[in-house]
């Protein structure tokens, strides 16, 4: 749990040790939180979306459709979250098929989160990928509603679009078949 609390530590050291810096804290619009737990998983960038928040997530600055998604996925994670403690003492197979569902959910969602940096090209050989905000929108909406629910959650991970997602479930499903 401490190296969870790493980054969050460090940049409250740099903020208080700074005291301009710490006038201006308020003025910031996004307040990102890294995790050491979520880089374990392999997800880059390890932004928290449950503990990270934005004074422009509102339906009036994003929009009603970009604003329910979020929120709904925010729900999902959460969701996810209350019920780790009953999956780690009990397991999946005593969760009913609703919370088996948001369990799946909401491991996709973590894997379509993370992204191929432009940058990170020299130290992944992967190429950065840039997905536009509506394509974004709609394929976490597509994610919540349950249209992807039949590919693996694997196939979410460090990729671009929607489109990559399902041609990287194809790949996956042609090895697992060889």
């Amino acid at each position: 749990m401490l190296r969870g609390r790493m980054c969050f530590s460090l940049l409250t050291t740099f903020f208080t040790s700074h005291k301009r810096t710490l006038k201006c804290l308020p003025c910031l619009v996004v307040y990102p939180l890294l995790w050491y737990s979520i880089s374990e998983l392999g997800i880059y960038p390890a932004v928290d979306p449950l503990d990270s928040t934005s004074r422009m997530l509102s339906p009036h600055m994003l929009g009603e459709e970009h604003y329910n998604t979020a929120r709904g996925v925010q729900k999902v994670l959460q969701n996810y979250k209350n019920l780790q403690d009953i999956i780690a003492i009990l397991g999946m197979d005593e969760l009913s098929e609703d919370d088996k569902l948001t369990v799946a959910c909401a491991r996709k969602i973590q894997r379509f989160l993370s992204q191929p940096f432009h940058v990170a090209e020299v130290f992944t050989g992967a190429p950065g990928k840039y997905v536009e905000l509506k394509e974004s929108v709609h394929s976490f909406q597509g994610v919540l509603d349950g249209k992807y629910d039949d590919l693996p959650e694997q196939s979410f991970c460090m990729v671009g679009g929607i489109e990559e997602v399902v041609t990287k479930a194809e790949t996956i499903s042609k090895e697992a078949a060889a």
